[in-house]
């Protein structure tokens, strides 16, 4: 996913809330990590994680990735890109998983880069 967002000189852009829904079909024996990164060009955030093991039997997992607040910022005054990026990581012998996602739901918030 890339966002251009066209700011104003005194303008920055913050990322207040973001959601995921995240649904993974895994087998026996399979460790699935599921990350989820959101961020602006030139910025740094943290990624929004969630492990499970399937064990014993072959398992459907929905989650939602979901962070509530103030997640990130971009730089004031420049013309901004969000990005993001949902990867699958997923281990175990013979090991195989699916996924697949629902609409990425966030808030966005122009402020005065004075506040």
């Amino acid at each position: 996913m890339r966002l251009p967002i066209t700011l104003k000189a005194n303008e920055k852009v913050q990322l207040i809330n973001l959601s995921q829904v995240v649904r993974v079909v895994a087998y026996k024996g399979a460790e699935v990590k599921t990350s989820l990164n959101v961020s602006f060009a030139g910025t740094n955030s943290a990624p929004l994680t969630y492990e499970a093991r399937v064990t014993d039997e072959d398992g459907t997992i929905i989650e939602n990735l979901k962070a509530d607040g103030f997640i990130a910022e971009s730089l004031c005054g420049k013309d901004a890109m969000l990005s993001g990026n949902l990867s699958l990581l997923v281990n175990g012998s013979s090991a195989q998983a699916f996924v697949s996602t629902g609409t990425a739901l966030l808030t966005l918030k122009i402020v005065d880069c004075n506040q």
